[in-house]
């Protein structure tokens, strides 16, 4: 089974998200912190990393962009609105990850 990292802010969205992928894959939902998910990232060694940008504060963003570049090999799926990537400044191309762009 496919492990996912699941890293968001709680809320009934990410909730719902996380419960439908449970059939399918072995989901660790985690809060966002940049620090310890640097840990978690050894620790659960997951096959794909998804992350939910709504509700995020920018230095949690900040810190998880910098924990993907380190982690360049390690397939990342980043969703959210246009707006947060311009607010959190992040480039899509540079980090080589998906923008599913979601109505606000």
């Amino acid at each position: 089974m496919k492990r996912v990292l699941f890293i968001a802010e709680m809320n009934e969205i990410v909730k719902n998200m996380n419960e439908a992928m449970l059939p399918y894959f072995q989901v660790q939902l985690y809060i966002a912190d940049a620090g310890m998910a640097g840990q978690l990232l050894h620790i659960f060694q997951p096959d794909i990393v998804l992350i939910f940008l709504s509700r995020l504060s920018r230095a949690d963003v900040m810190g998880l962009n910098i924990l993907l570049r380190e982690n360049a090999n390690l397939p990342t799926v980043v969703v959210g609105s246009m707006y947060e990537f311009q607010t959190y400044g992040l480039n899509i191309y540079l980090l080589m990850i998906i923008h599913c762009c979601c109505a606000a």
